[in-house]
């Protein structure tokens, strides 16, 4: 029997930004740990055999809320950033992510000195884009879905990597 109905993938975008060190606002009515992330700025790059709209842009600023699981296995993101093309398109690129907590990533989020690049695949988010420009106003109309990464940069600050696809129904 086939199996049919399920959406496909198309590369879309590498979304590269920096954080800042995570300001802990703690314990919510939930039980979760809450806590906020500055974003400071990035990049945006297009795949290049992406059939959308091409962002070639900045990311400005954002913010990311963060919620740790109880068990502190798992962190929940809650991500908005504002994203200005080079064309002067204003875009909200906003995100929901989970964070599947390793020793690696607890060394990068700890801006420990030992750590380094940890892999994609315990970071995954789903995002939607908001625009008044007509020139990206489609990507409203659209999902997109990202594996993401923390990297040690140079300098010793983190930034945080994604590389997002399109829903394809």
């Amino acid at each position: 029997m086939a199996v049919e109905g399920f959406p496909r993938l198309e590369k879309a975008f590498v979304f590269v930004f920096d954080v800042d060190p995570p300001v802990e606002i703690g314990t919510i009515s939930s039980g979760s740990n809450l806590n906020y992330v500055r974003i400071t700025g990035g990049r945006v790059t297009t795949v290049h055999t992406f059939s959308g709209p091409k962002l070639e842009s900045t990311v400005m600023e954002g913010e990311d809320w963060i919620s740790v699981d109880n068990d502190n296995k798992r962190f929940r993101l809650d991500v908005k950033m504002l994203i200005t093309t080079n064309d002067n398109a204003q875009i909200l690129f906003k995100y929901v992510g989970i964070v599947n907590v390793t020793p690696e990533i607890t060394l990068c989020l700890g801006r420990h000195e030992n750590a380094s690049a940890v892999p994609f695949g315990n970071v995954v988010n789903f995002g939607q884009f908001q625009t008044g420009d007509v020139r990206y106003k489609s990507l409203e109309n659209d999902f997109f879905v990202g594996s993401g990464r923390f990297v040690k940069n140079d300098k010793g600050t983190f930034s945080v990597e994604y590389q997002m696809s399109k829903v394809i129904p």
